[in-house]
């Protein structure tokens, strides 16, 4: 009963308030603090309408879904695109929701999910979102490791009369395709055979010479151990360290390698998408 009627005074009071302040005016707010990018305090704000004015503004939930994902509250965010992109009665607008949708999933890494919205797009698309759809086909195709599909969809969003532009979307993904030299597995093989020579071969000199040195040494000290000694001295003082030096050069090896791969084809990618960056004609 108490809390009942803590929360009845609580509606009260906010209803006291808001008849102070038009909904037209705490949207105006709103409005304003989204423009200024006080994207918390536009949220609370747009959800205030919301809930006093039962608002079906396309405007409001469209605004809402972009605080939200600009605050990188990205399941929020696509439930009020949702919401927008059933209110909306204008094509371009909710192709753009599409997008804004994909772009979210492409952001958090979940390029299937992207994939689906943009198949969703219907014909009516102007010149920007004809590239856009293509560039973000691009994009998701890069990210899943289908680089053949993705050079055709990144090729379709560059002047095809623009030689230097294809000539250099070709380049990187060649650039790209070399990154299979580094194979992990490739590399892990080669340090098992040859300590060092798979972080060698991925640019690594520093754990290259230690994989290397530490075990060369441990296994000159294991002779060392034997002739001196016996063979049950060396197994038990000095190869268990080999073995932990052995195995963890190539172990290195493969992740040096995956790293490798990993911050190359970024740079690969980051350019890709700047030579395909959309220029819209004066």
């Amino acid at each position: 009963m108490k809390k009942f009627l803590i929360l009845h005074i609580s509606l009260v009071f906010v209803t006291f308030i808001l008849k102070g302040q038009s909904i037209e005016q705490t949207l105006a707010f709103a409005d304003k603090q989204f423009e200024e990018s006080n994207y918390n305090n536009a949220i609370k704000t747009y959800e205030r309408v919301i809930f006093f004015n039962n608002s079906n503004n396309f405007s409001i939930f469209f605004k809402l879904a972009e605080c939200y994902a600009n605050t990188k509250n990205y399941s929020k965010a696509h439930h009020y695109f949702d919401v927008s992109y059933n209110l909306s009665d204008n094509d371009s607008m909710s192709n753009a929701i599409i997008f804004n949708k994909a772009s979210l999933y492409i952001l958090s890494g979940e390029n299937n999910l992207a994939f689906i919205e943009l198949l969703s797009l219907d014909d009516s698309l102007g010149e920007f979102q004809e590239w856009q759809k293509e560039f973000y086909f691009g994009i998701t195709f890069f990210q899943k490791e289908e680089f053949d599909k993705s050079k055709i969809h990144f090729f379709k969003a560059i002047d095809t009369n623009n030689n230097s532009q294809k000539e250099a979307i070709n380049q990187l993904f060649i650039d790209n395709y070399k990154l299979k030299r580094f194979n992990p597995k490739l590399m892990k093989y080669m340090s098992v055979f040859a300590p060092g020579s798979g972080q060698l071969y991925c640019g690594d000199i520093k754990n290259a010479l230690n994989s290397f040195v530490l075990t060369v040494s441990f296994a000159a000290l294991f002779i060392y151990t034997v002739h001196n000694y016996s063979y049950i001295d060396a197994f038990i003082s000095v190869m268990p360290w080999y073995q932990r030096y052995y195995s963890g050069g190539f172990m290195k090896a493969e992740e040096i390698a995956e790293n490798k791969i990993i911050k190359e084809r970024n740079i690969i990618f980051k350019k890709i998408l700047d030579v395909v960056a959309f220029e819209e004609v004066p």
